[in-house]
């Protein structure tokens, strides 16, 4: 629901009502504390308990990480979004995943564009600190993408790059 709701074109919140379609449920955290419990506990039993509690931290700041760089991305244009490096990096790298001609294959990791870069799924031509660091700047998207067309209802049909006339 949330990438037919957003789209690269319009991603701003335009109330308190689209927080539904970008955060997790209220109830999220504690869900996935409890999941963490079973590796923690494990954890805590091999090395030491201090490990266990390092699994539980772990998982809270990356959830929380998570929901909060969603946020900024989403959010109207602001001096902290705008010049923050890093955040105004997310904030390209998100916008172009909600294109959906290449949604399904570019630009899947929302809170560290690191693993897009390591699994060449990111829509740059640069180094891990050019991912990391890129801001806004839109030069080093690449050009050789396959990208899919729309139908009418966003739906999409078939590789462009694949479509040959006369097969």
């Amino acid at each position: 629901m949330h990438h037919q709701f957003f789209t690269d074109e319009e991603m701003r919140f335009a109330g308190a009502q689209d927080f539904r379609v970008t955060f997790f449920p209220s109830y999220a955290l504690a869900t996935f504390l409890c999941m963490s419990i079973p590796i923690a506990f494990v954890a805590g039993l091999i090395f030491t308990p201090n490990v266990g509690w390092l699994v539980m931290l772990s998982t809270t700041t990356m959830y929380l990480l998570y929901e909060f760089m969603h946020a900024c991305c989403h959010i109207e244009e602001n001096w902290f979004v705008r010049r923050m490096p890093f955040v105004n990096t997310i904030r390209r790298h998100h916008t172009a995943h909600h294109n959906q001609s290449i949604m399904m294959e570019r630009n899947m990791n929302l809170t560290f564009p690191i693993m897009d870069w390591l699994f060449g799924t990111s829509d740059l031509n640069r180094s891990l600190l050019g991912h990391i660091f890129n801001g806004y700047d839109t030069r080093f998207v690449k050009t050789d993408m396959r990208k899919t067309s729309k139908t009418p209802d966003g739906r999409p049909t078939i590789s462009v790059q694949t479509a040959v006339p006369g097969e």
